[in-house]
């Protein structure tokens, strides 16, 4: 199964539903004090991140990683 068909997706759900409220709780309770905002602030600011060069990263890291899958799966047929 090739992971880079659902990345992109899985990384704004994982943002949506843990992360931004996680961050959103702690800014709420103040825990660590105006630490609490920056860590909302980044999150929110990686998820616009996400949305606008999620795809693109994406890609790049498949291409990156494609000519060394291709070449471990020639080394298993030939081994085998």
């Amino acid at each position: 199964m090739d992971p880079s068909t659902f990345w992109y997706e899985r990384e704004k759900d994982s943002l949506d539903i843990y992360i931004l409220p996680l961050a959103k709780k702690l800014k709420e309770c103040g825990v660590f004090g105006i630490s609490s905002e920056e860590y909302l602030n980044y999150a929110m600011n990686f998820r616009q991140e996400w949305e606008i060069r999620g795809q693109e990263v994406v890609a790049e890291m498949r291409e990156k990683i494609l000519p060394t899958l291709m070449e471990s799966s020639h080394q298993e047929v030939v081994m085998a």
